[in-house]
């Protein structure tokens, strides 16, 4: 548990620090980045990783790939809903998965999300 804490640490501080050219600062996580329907988990794959092998990781988690990558090598993955828990263990068995963190349910993606008074 520390280990992922101390890596969502490093993920985030790398994230923040990743300005480049673009004068408009935005999350993986932050709202309209991408349509979705279901949950998001950051994924930073090892670099050595091959497309082939990236592919089959994703297809595996039956997810799909929906933003990324960034100067930090972190994509956002996107899985059916209620589906992130099984994906997350199945990324962190992979062996070039470096960090898989659950960013949890897109607020487009919440049918009953009621708006507050």
């Amino acid at each position: 548990m520390a280990a992922q804490l101390a890596g969502l640490a490093v993920l985030g501080t790398l994230l923040a620090a990743d300005g480049g050219d673009n004068p408009a600062f935005r999350t993986l996580g932050s709202a309209g980045s991408f349509a979705t329907s279901g949950e998001a988990i950051a994924v930073m794959f090892d670099p050595t990783i091959t497309e082939a092998e990236l592919r089959a990781v994703v297809s595996g988690i039956g997810g799909r790939l929906v933003d990324g990558p960034t100067t930090t090598n972190a994509y956002v993955l996107e899985v059916p809903a209620g589906r992130s828990s099984d994906a997350l263990e199945k990324l962190r068995a992979q062996s070039k998965v470096r960090l898989a963190e659950a960013l949890g349910p897109r607020p487009e993606a919440t049918t009953d999300a009621k708006p507050k008074p």
